[in-house]
């Protein structure tokens, strides 16, 4: 599993761990291995290769070990030191009481300050002071082996042993906070390039259909939406048994996004077969986008309403002139060719559109790391995250620095603007913008600049250009050949 650990995670579990934590197990490992200053990274690498490296893996497992492990050594090392001190043997606590003797000694006129300092009467009370506050630390599930008030008396193997076990605990309860079981598929989001041209919305947004064609099979509805000098043309092609599902008509939002997302990531080696399947489970399905409310009947209906739906949509993009006229069809797009649902299994077979996959073969993905996607709580910043990604790896490429002015049709080709008055569309921009500004991630600053927006991306960092450099290399060959559509 470690080999295939993006650079972004190991960057996550090194930013875990304080400086001071860091300097002190390097040097420790340095007095035992004789290993380089930069120790750190190159030890958490070890780390996963012995421990995380099974497949399919049990976080939680080790997690739990590593706990019991933990809590364990630190009654042996309490028991350990009450024999010391019954045996009268030299021990920690004696020398600490040792020291601070030597120390009245020098300076008897602050006696009385340095005891109420140490909190005790009376020297002597050091002894119990100490046991009872180890008692405590042993006691606490959260605190560390490598928080041991005496560490430093231990033996070198001891603290390296500690320092081990806290480190794996620490990053099994990471891996399952953050969902990791080996799979690290799941740490960086993809998103087909093909899927850019679809113009989502951030909330549902009721259309105003047409029915252009009408047959004893099936009916075809189509929604225009005006982009500059394009046009969009959604459509949906629908079989009459499923006209029951469209009683209503809606822009493709957030949700249907997030659905796509989930099949993407479902994918396994059925897809690059010739049939090119990915099978869902509703259930699961549900719980990822409705969260709280996937066990109800009727939200299982709308998720599969929605399904279908997307196995219905085609979207067409027109070059407008002057007069309006369209002039010639530029670009067709579809999503699912084809979904068959099992009502009692509650399972879904998807095929996806030939271009989508086509997509997915040749590498020509948007990523960005799951944890920052999830992040976000603007819905218009989730809906534009993949594209200014798309934008910002395509200015590294060029290497003609990180500025670019995106007007107000740039946007309206990646998000829904539905409101009435103009300006509060600029609003919804600018609100999705300052929250990547506000977290720092993708972009730096930006501003109003007359109609559209002036953005300063952020550069690559160097964990970003190892992890995505399928696409970066993607985008270095193909960037002269993009369609004719901008992304």
């Amino acid at each position: 599993m470690s080999n295939q650990i993006p650079a972004h995670v190991l960057d996550c579990i090194c930013d875990l761990f304080t400086t001071e934590t860091k300097e002190k197990l390097c040097s420790y490992l340095n007095i035992e291995l004789e290993i380089s200053t930069d120790c750190f990274n190159s030890y958490i690498q070890e780390i996963l290769d012995k421990h995380f490296s099974s497949e399919p893996i049990d976080v939680a497992q080790i997690k739990t070990t590593f706990y019991r492990k933990k809590q364990l050594n630190k009654k042996n090392w309490i028991k350990a030191l009450r024999k010391e001190m019954t045996d009268n043997v030299p021990n920690p606590i004696s020398k600490e009481i040792s020291s601070y003797k030597r120390l009245l000694n020098q300076h008897s006129t602050r006696k009385q300050e340095i005891l109420e300092l140490l909190s005790v009467a009376k020297l002597e009370d050091l002894y119990d002071k100490r046991i009872e506050e180890l008692e405590e630390w042993a006691k606490d599930k959260n605190t560390l082996l490598t928080d041991y008030f005496y560490l430093d008396d231990l033996k070198v193997f001891q603290i390296i042993r500690a320092f081990e076990t806290d480190v794996v605990y620490i990053i099994a309860n990471y891996f399952k906070e953050q969902n990791y079981d080996g799979q690290w598929t799941k740490a960086i989001k993809q998103r087909p390039v093909e899927l850019l041209h679809i113009p989502w919305a951030d909330k549902v947004v009721k259309t105003k259909p047409t029915i252009t064609k009408e047959t004893n099979d099936i009916t075809v509805y189509s929604e225009e939406y005006k982009v500059g000098d394009h046009l969009i043309r959604a459509m949906f092609e629908v079989k009459k048994d499923e006209l029951i599902y469209f009683k209503n008509v809606y822009a493709l939002d957030n949700v249907d996004s997030d659905i796509i997302q989930y099949v993407l990531e479902q994918i396994g080696p059925e897809f690059y077969s010739d049939s090119g399947d990915i099978d869902i489970d509703l259930v699961k399905l549900a719980k990822a986008v409705y969260i709280n409310s996937a066990r109800s009947g009727k939200v299982l209906d709308l998720l599969k309403q929605r399904i279908r739906r997307l196995a219905t949509y085609s979207q067409s993009y027109f070059v407008v002139d002057k007069e309006n006229e369209k002039v010639k069809r530029e670009y067709i797009l579809n999503v699912f060719q084809e979904v068959v649902i099992n009502e009692e299994e509650k399972r879904a077979t998807i095929k996806l559109a030939e271009r989508i996959r086509e997509n997915i073969i040749n590498r020509e993905l948007i990523e960005v790391y799951t944890d920052i996607k999830e992040s976000l709580t603007n819905k218009a910043s989730s809906t534009l995250i993949f594209s200014l990604q798309k934008e910002r790896i395509d200015l590294h490429v060029l290497n003609k620095g990180y500025k670019k002015h995106f007007d107000y049709f740039y946007y309206q080709r990646k998000m829904r603007l539905h409101y009435k008055r103009l300006e509060r569309n600029y609003q919804l921009i600018s609100e999705a913008l300052e929250e990547f500004e506000k977290i720092n991630v993708i972009i730096k600053s930006f501003k109003r600049n007359g109609t559209g927006f002036d953005i300063e991306f952020l550069p690559l960092s160097e964990s970003e250009i190892k992890d995505f450099s399928k696409y970066i290399e993607y985008t270095r060959k193909h960037l002269n050949n993009q369609l004719t559509l901008p992304l």
